[in-house]
Order: structure tokens, then C-alpha cells, then sequence
């Protein structure tokens, strides 16, 4: 009996953050600035902008960035994927630029970019019509980001959510933790979700991410929303290596289920943020 408490108690610490959505938890802000969180001229009104990145020394952006967008994709969302991966660029066959057609398709609806021409882009601080452009057509952007772009750089004014990649080991967490704290500096009031890679439990990983998040709260003062976890297994080594494309992860069912997790995650923050939004158009227009 004992064993199917403790059971029980795991699995509704893991829909935890399925059900327990709240504008405060999602936004990282307090209530007093909650409603002042996201800017009147927000990039693409329609669509969201996501940035995945990581601290210095921690791997898995281009796994998770992918998982996430052939994840939304399957779900019927039209999804651009913008990555410096080369692996993954010479796979669909790409070639230039953001804002023309796409180099490549992979399944469904997802279409691949370089990165660079964005990142360019964005550097040299263009109209927002042009990023318009450049995305138009897709309903979700996921931008991998390493984490030496500037702090200054539009990327992370313009994204509505930004998962870091931690890993297990106090090395990666402090650089998770870093990396996050710059991000609450620079971006006031900006979504900022974790997903923990290379964790060989789901235990492994809830304590990873409780660590972090505490941090997070008791100096930084912002909340950072569990995303889910990456398993450790031989698949995910030998993408992370180099050797295979991150799409060969999905041949393991319990990756699988990591990413399908991640991007249910997802689904449910922002159909909670635009009913929150919603919301406060509705009180103002009162």
C-alpha cells in the first residue's frame, strides 16, 4: 500500500504543472506588475516566438528545439525552426535565408531555417515588419539560441517564452541558473520555462529543477515553470555526440513521451496566457 501512495504521490507531483496554471506562475512577475508584463506592441500578435537556450557547457538546445517544434507540428500548428545546427541543416537540404522560402520540410507542417541571417537581422535592431516577413505563414517560431548572444540582442525582447536547457550536476545547474538571471535582468517580465536534459529519472530530474527554481525565487525573485525532462539513454548520447539526427531520438517510446510531455506542457500555458489576456482586453474595454 505503501508503494502505491508513494506511486500516487509522483504522478500528481508530475501533472503538477498541468494543472496548476496561474498568470503569475506562467509570467515569472508579481501580481502588482502582472498585467504591465508584456508590451501593447508585442512581435507577432498571432503567433508565438520561442527562444530555447542554455547555459554555458550545458547541451540539448538543438534536441529540445526540435523535439518542441516537430511536437507542435504534429499537433496541427504550423511551426518555422530557426538553428545553427549543420547536421540538421544539411539533412533537409538547405540554403539561404530568413525571410525567403524555407530550406528545407520536415514532417507535417514544420519548415527548418538557417539561423544566422535571423540573428543578423535582429542585431542590426531592423523594423519589426521585417520579422513579420520573415515569419509569416506559421503560427509558432522556435529559435535556438546559444547562450553567448549578447544580452542586447532583440531575441530575447521579442520572445514571449524562454526555456533553458539545465542538466543534472551542480556545474550545469549554476550554469542554468546564470543563464537564467541574466535573462531576468535584461527581460523583465518574460516567460521562462526549464527543461531539464540527461536526467536518467523523472525524480532525478524534479529535484534538478526544484533546486534551480528555488534559487530562482529566493534571489532572483522569478518563477520558472517546469517543462519536463529529457531521459538519459543511448539515443539522446549519440545525437548529442553528433552521430545521428535528433529526429532518431523518437525511435526510443520513452523519449517519446518526454517530448509529447513538453509540448503538452506548452499547449496548456498558452492556452491559459491568451485566455489571460483575453481577460484583461475584455476589464479595459469595460
Amino acid at each position: 500500500m505503501k508503494h502505491d501512495g508513494a506511486k500516487t504521490e509522483r504522478v500528481k507531483r508530475l501533472g503538477r504543472g498541468l494543472a496548476d496554471v496561474s498568470h503569475v506562475f506562467l509570467s515569472g512577475t508579481s501580481d502588482e506588475r502582472a498585467d504591465a508584463a508584456e508590451p501593447s506592441d508585442f512581435w507577432l500578435p498571432e503567433r508565438r516566438l520561442i527562444a530555447i537556450t542554455s547555459g554555458k557547457g550545458v547541451r540539448g538546445k538543438t534536441l529540445v528545439a526540435f523535439g518542441l517544434a516537430h511536437g507542435l507540428a504534429e499537433k496541427g500548428r504550423r511551426v518555422a525552426l530557426f538553428t545553427d545546427d549543420e547536421a540538421l541543416l544539411s539533412d533537409a537540404k538547405l540554403s539561404p535565408p530568413a525571410g525567403g522560402e524555407p530550406k528545407g520540410k520536415g514532417p507535417h507542417s514544420l519548415s527548418i531555417f538557417e539561423l544566422s541571417p535571423l540573428l543578423t537581422v535582429l542585431e542590426d535592431g531592423v523594423d519589426v515588419n521585417q520579422l513579420e516577413r520573415a515569419a509569416d505563414g506559421y503560427d509558432v517560431v522556435v529559435v535556438e539560441v546559444t547562450p553567448q548572444i549578447s544580452s542586447e540582442t532583440l531575441i530575447w525582447k521579442l520572445a514571449r517564452l524562454i526555456i533553458v536547457i539545465a542538466e543534472p550536476g551542480t556545474r550545469q545547474m549554476q550554469a542554468a541558473y546564470a543563464m537564467i538571471k541574466r535573462l531576468a535582468t535584461s527581460r523583465a517580465g518574460c516567460r521562462i520555462g526549464l527543461v531539464v536534459n540527461l536526467a536518467r529519472d523523472y525524480d532525478e530530474a524534479e529535484r534538478c529543477f526544484r533546486k534551480i527554481s528555488r534559487a530562482c525565487r529566493e534571489f532572483l525573485k522569478v518563477n520558472v515553470r517546469n517543462y519536463g525532462y529529457v531521459a538519459l539513454s543511448d539515443e539522446v548520447v549519440r545525437v548529442l555526440a553528433g552521430g545521428k539526427q535528433p529526429s532518431y531520438v523518437w525511435s526510443n517510446p520513452l523519449i517519446a513521451r518526454c517530448f509529447e510531455s513538453i509540448v503538452r506542457i506548452y499547449l496548456i500555458d498558452d492556452r491559459a496566457v491568451r485566455r489571460r489576456r483575453k481577460e484583461v482586453k475584455q476589464k479595459s474595454c469595460v
